[in-house]
Formats: structure tokens, C-alpha cells, sequence
């Protein structure tokens, strides 16, 4: 995370930032993929059943 931090947004050692995986996961969310329990994410049963 602190590459991803420093590199890529330009963040000071001490600057805060986000997790990258947050946007994963939204966007999963999003497309109705998974769930986002804000703590955990939960596969949809439909998009279990027709990838696998």
C-alpha cells in the first residue's frame, strides 16, 4: 500500500490515503457481482452458480 501510496498519488510518508481495494470492491458491488458488507464481501448465489 505505501508504493501505491507515494508513487502513484503522490502521498507524504505521514499523508493518508485510501485502499485500492476499496474501488474493487464498489465496483463489485456495483455490477451486482458481490455484496459489500463493509467488513467482508459475499458472492452473489446467481454469479456463483453461472461462472462455476
Amino acid at each position: 500500500m505505501f508504493q501505491i501510496a507515494t508513487k502513484y498519488y503522490g502521498k507524504k510518508e505521514d499523508e493518508t490515503t485510501f485502499d485500492p481495494l476499496f474501488v474493487v470492491t464498489a465496483i463489485l458491488d456495483w455490477a451486482q457481482i458481490a455484496n459489500n458488507k463493509r467488513v467482508y464481501i459475499e458472492l452473489k448465489n446467481s454469479f456463483d452458480k453461472t461462472c462455476f
